[in-house]
Parts: C-alpha cells; structure tokens; sequence
C-alpha cells in the first residue's frame, strides 16, 4: 500500500456549525465517512463547488474523475491544508491513496511519527486506532 494524507482541520466525529460554515466555495476539500454507492469516493480530492449551510448540502467537483458528487452533512467534507503545508505529530489527516485496502481510504487519523527525508509519515487512525506506516 502507498499511504498518503491529506492535512485538515482538525478531525472531529462531527462538524460544529463554526467549523462548517468555514466550508467555501472553491476550497479544496477530501470526502471521508461516506457510505454505500458513495463509499468509493471517500479518500479523493475535489473543489467545492456549492454550499448550502442551512440545508447542509454540498457539490464537490472530483479532481480525477471529473464528476459532481453531492453530498449531505459537513462531516462528510475535510478542509485540505495548502499545498506544501508541513505535516507535524499530531496533524489531522485524511487517509487515501491505498491500494490494498481501499474501505479505509476517507479515514480520519493523526500523524504519530514524521519522516520528513523519505516524505513518509506514520499516520494512526482516528476510529480504529490502526496504524499505517
């Protein structure tokens, strides 16, 4: 597996309304938490591109495939850091890029151990407490 996170803010079991109103259109974002016919869209990078705060409804346009996913619930949605924005111990992640295990791409977790040089980090999963080196 290639483990890969995506910095956000930090990960929480659900959203405050303070924390989903700073969702924006044009933010880039990562879906996580989604399920059924959804659930393969957890993990991917997209822009969002409508917000209805009072319906808690959203449209995030997909990076790689293009598509317009809608979404219900802010706690669906992570914030992506900037580009280029480092990872610290401690940082709130969204797991994606695996392979081998693709139901655990949209996990929230923390970086437990950075290393920098090799660009890898250890990344703990919020829910299930696994570890992902």
């Amino acid at each position: 597996d290639e483990e890969q996170g995506s910095p956000g803010h930090s990960p929480k079991e659900g959203k405050g309304s303070e924390e989903a109103s700073m969702l924006q259109e044009g933010s880039a974002v990562v879906l996580t938490g989604l399920k059924g016919d959804m659930a393969p869209h957890n993990g991917e990078l997209g822009t969002l591109t409508k917000c209805r705060h009072d319906k808690k409804k959203y449209e995030v346009h997909m990076t790689n495939s293009g598509a317009d996913v809608k979404v219900k619930g802010p706690e669906h949605i992570a914030l992506c850091a900037p580009r280029g924005t480092p990872l610290s111990v401690g940082a709130g992640v969204v797991i994606r890029g695996l392979r081998n295990h693709t139901e655990l791409n949209g996990c929230l977790g923390r970086v437990v151990e950075c290393h920098e040089e090799a660009r890898r980090f250890e990344v703990r999963a919020v829910e299930s407490g696994q570890l992902f080196r």
